[in-house]
């Protein structure tokens, strides 16, 4: 079963602060997901633990390993390092973000359905039996 998770924080290059948010899922500590920022969108793939999260984000041709610690405060902190591109090989600086689980115990594999149903038809049946519901419920 999956859990879904949504991402905000900040990444510093240089003297520039850059905003960035996305999702992903998580399933046995294993995170896919995607993010946008000023750079455009990407995918992330990494690993996510109680006090560890690290994931690399990869654009068409550049990709970046983050690493983040979970401070008391909820606040993960972190750097990244990474590629970027031939005028400047390489790039690394700090990051700060939080996440938030918005979904919990997801599980689509497991659906039995007896005749073809819409997208919408499933998220409603599985809302009624209680397989899907927000985190906080």
């Amino acid at each position: 079963m999956a859990d879904v998770y949504s991402i905000t924080g900040l990444f510093r290059e240089g003297i520039f602060i850059s905003k960035f948010g996305g999702f992903f899922t998580s399933e046995h500590g294993e995170l896919e997901g995607r993010l946008a920022d000023s750079y455009g969108h990407s995918t992330i793939k990494g690993k996510l633990g109680e006090t560890g999260l690290e994931f690399d984000k990869c654009y068409d041709n550049r990709q970046f390993r983050y690493s983040f610690t979970k401070h008391e405060s909820g606040i993960w902190i972190g750097e990244y390092i990474g590629s970027g591109g031939r005028a400047s090989p390489k790039i690394n600086g700090s990051a700060w973000c939080k996440i938030n689980i918005d979904w919990e115990n997801l599980d689509f594999h497991y659906l039995a359905s007896e005749e073809r149903t819409t997208e919408e038809e499933v998220v409603d049946l599985l809302i009624k039996t209680g397989r899907l519901r927000p985190a906080d419920s």
